[in-house]
């Protein structure tokens, strides 16, 4: 509800995690505000997730969900209202993510593009096709997607990760192709931080 209250005056909303489920809260606010002004049924528009991540977080849910569960609950939701579910994941690491995920990944037409092949160009191929066809764009970060040595304060600190310029550079072309792609860009999250777990307040400094 403070997701569907904020979008309803913001031009941008940012939430700050905590666990990923702030995904599943994240998204349901901005289907709900397409919801509340019209869009739904045959004129439901389409939501696309830009995931930077090295989780697919796509593990079946407990009765309350968790941080690996969003984006299985995001996909179980479009399933039961006939809704398609465009999925893409940066950032992916082989050894974080079992078999059967990767092959569940597969059967929902999950983009992902791979920790070792994280360029701008592979990550740009990766993303049109799901940009030009969407209409609103949800972009969240998980800080685990980043190597521990800059970001050690998550729950599962990555070994190798993607650059955080990497990051930025995507950002702000997704930023720039709202107008070519015809989406609007108004949701975004940041993930995982816990200060527990940080050193130094790397971590937090990098949310910064």
């Amino acid at each position: 509800k403070q997701i569907e209250r904020k979008l309803a005056s913001s031009q941008l909303v940012v939430g700050i995690g905590g666990g990923h489920e702030i995904a599943w809260a994240s998204y349901q606010g901005l289907a709900q505000d397409l919801q509340t002004n019209g869009c739904s049924g045959k004129s439901a528009k389409k939501i696309g997730i830009v995931n930077f991540d090295a989780h697919f977080d796509l593990r079946i849910p407990s009765p309350s969900g968790s941080s690996g569960t969003p984006f299985r609950q995001i996909a179980e939701h479009c399933i039961a209202h006939d809704q398609s579910f465009n999925y893409a994941c940066i950032g992916v690491a082989q050894t974080a993510n079992t078999k059967a995920l990767f092959n569940y990944a597969k059967q929902l037409n999950v983009r992902y593009l791979l920790d070792i092949n994280c360029n701008v160009k592979a990550a740009k191929k990766l993303l049109k096709p799901l940009l030009a066809d969407i209409d609103e764009l949800y972009v969240t970060i998980c800080l685990d997607a980043f190597p521990s040595s800059i970001a050690p304060g998550v729950s599962a600190p990555s070994a190798l990760g993607i650059s955080p310029q990497f990051v930025i550079t995507l950002i702000h072309w997704l930023a720039d192709s709202q107008e070519k792609y015809n989406y609007n860009w108004r949701l975004a999250d940041i993930a995982e931080m816990n200060p527990k777990y940080d050193i130094d307040n790397a971590t937090s400094n990098l949310d910064k």
